[in-house]
């Protein structure tokens, strides 16, 4: 078949290589599977038949020692219902048939034991098998007290081996037909054939593809070549190669003997050239770096522009985005407002109960009007302000990031000066803020937990509110643009990038300030300056408390 192909296309040479290289590997694989299955089935065959003299040699000791008939075939029934076993024989220690039961031809004068009693108790205690045609049979001898031929006599306390003066009181056969194991033989041999004629479909369609795949570049090849005015006469796809190589080298060769002869009148060409282009890039030079100066000019002033544009093109998205969510947002809170305000009053909650729900109807309200404040915080702000106390304030948000903190193992410490009573802000703003800033703390914090601390202090007419992590810190490269809207380093899930910019809109609305301090591994500090309100119609002193 190899030979035969040698005539052939590539194509069709290596669909023929590949297909009898499957051939003669479906028939070695299929053919040791095959042995290795029937020496599996004889073993297990051979093994069970030897089980079965052992248990009948053991259970018919006492029958056989009284000569009882009908109790050997009792004791034999069990090995009886056997489906392979045809044939039963017990004989006596002379040789004397006590019980033959199953059809077939008799076995009882073939004893393998030779010389019958005068064959020692070891030998007699291993069961002996007697090819017979379509039948094999399993002789074992019959001992005054219980052995055993395999290891399981070790479970058996108080049982010896077939020493120790045993004594032989009979012979026991079974016969078991070969009929199973030809059956089951003969199954292994059809399911082998039927995966050996799958494979080689398998195989075949295998060969057919790769034959093809290997097959299309040559004929693409050649058919360019065609298309090129290359003669190609070779039906095979590497002879037609091999032809086309060979004429395209022999033009080569004339090429570049051509080649040579332009090369001599190119390089008096160049030289000229060579010249003209030195004159050339001087000018180009000059011209460059003419260029390259006014392009920094113009870099300058573009990169101002720049700064402003994106400035105002964040603020207009940010107010853009809050109009856009303002109603989605104020729809849900509003609904949780008012059933938290229908339980406030039906139901009769505890005090700490009361006060968590008071608290979070007083929330829902925050947050209609924080969203109200993001969406003109680059306005100024509409909202009237108040004397407000500072600690109360920050005591309040600490109290509804209670859970959080505690479900985050996160210690709070607080520092709160008492020099600090009161400022005139608006209530709701201030809180935002606070709020912002524990919860930017929070999630700075690692998995394991951390500290966060709140302090305040007053000097020359301004309170700070400075909040402190133990967390990852924040990168130098991002603390100039921590405030812009919309920068986050946080995840698309978890983070907008507007918390800090809106603080820093309420905060410059007040007419302070916020900055932040920080070092990578060491935890940041935001601290919020606001004046306390000098001034004013009424002072802090004035206010209570």
């Amino acid at each position: 078949m190899l030979a035969a192909a040698r005539g052939l296309t590539f194509r069709t040479r290596v669909l023929v290589y590949l297909l009898t290289f499957i051939l003669l590997l479906t028939l070695a694989l299929g053919t040791v599977l095959v042995r290795s299955q029937q020496a599996s089935l004889r073993m297990q065959f051979e093994e069970e038949g030897r089980t079965l003299a052992h248990l009948l040699a053991n259970s018919v000791r006492l029958d056989v020692f009284a000569s009882d008939h009908e109790a050997l075939v009792r004791s034999a029934a069990p090995v009886l219902r056997n489906r392979n076993v045809e044939q039963v024989v017990v004989l006596d220690a002379t040789g004397e048939v006590l019980m033959h039961t199953g059809g077939g031809p008799d076995v009882s004068q073939r004893v393998p034991f030779t010389g019958m009693a005068s064959g020692g108790p070891g030998d007699l205690a291993r069961v002996i098998l007697q090819e017979d045609g379509e039948r094999i049979v399993f002789w074992r001898g019959v001992l005054d007290r219980l052995s055993y031929e395999t290891p399981e006599e070790l479970y058996f306390e108080g049982l010896g081996g077939a020493g120790g003066g045993a004594s032989v009181l009979g012979y026991v056969a079974v016969v078991l037909s070969k009929e199973r194991l030809r059956r089951e033989t003969d199954a292994v041999v059809r399911r082998m054939a039927a995966v050996g004629g799958g494979f080689l479909l398998l195989g075949g369609l295998l060969a057919f593809l790769v034959s093809r795949e290997a097959a299309r570049p040559l004929a693409r090849l050649v058919e360019a070549f065609r298309e090129q005015g290359i003669t190609v006469e070779a039906h095979d796809e590497l002879g037609a190669l091999r032809d086309t190589f060979t004429s395209l080298v022999a033009r080569l060769e004339l090429a570049f003997a051509t080649i040579r002869e332009l090369k001599e009148g190119l390089e008096q060409k160049v030289a000229e050239r060579t010249q003209e282009l030195a004159r050339a890039n001087e000018e180009l030079r000059r011209a460059r770096d003419l260029l390259e100066e006014r392009v920094r000019e113009r870099t300058a002033q573009l990169e101002a522009m720049h700064r402003h544009l994106r400035q105002t093109e964040k603020l207009s998205a940010v107010g853009k985005l809050a109009a856009s969510l303002a109603h989605e947002i104020n729809n849900p809170v509003f609904g949780i407002r008012n059933v938290l305000q229908e339980l406030q009053r039906k139901l009769d909650l505890d005090p700490e109960d009361a006060e968590l729900v008071a608290l979070s109807i007083g929330e829902c309200n925050r947050i209609a009007k924080l969203v109200r404040s993001l969406r003109e915080f680059n306005r100024p702000s509409t909202e009237t302000p108040e004397w407000v106390d500072v600690h109360r304030s920050i005591d309040t948000m600490l109290i509804l990031c209670k859970k959080r903190f505690a479900r985050q193992r996160i210690r709070v410490e607080t520092s709160y000066s008492a020099g600090v009573k009161r400022i005139f802000a608006v209530e709701d703003q201030l809180k935002q803020v606070v709020l912002n800033l524990l919860t930017n703390a929070a999630e700075a914090l690692p998995e394991a937990g951390g500290t966060i601390r709140v302090s305040t202090a007053s000097s020359n007419g301004l309170v700070r509110i400075r909040v402190e992590d133990t967390g990852c810190g924040i990168l130098e490269d991002h603390l100039e643009r921590i405030f812009e809207p919309f920068f986050t380093t946080k995840s698309a899930a978890s983070g907008t990038g507007l918390g800090l910019s809106v603080c820093y809109g309420i905060v410059e609305r007040h007419g302070g300030r916020i900055h932040v301090e920080s070092r990578v591994g060491e935890g940041a500090a935001f601290t919020v300056e606001l004046p306390i309100g000098e001034g004013r119609d009424e002072r802090p002193d004035s206010a209570g408390g």
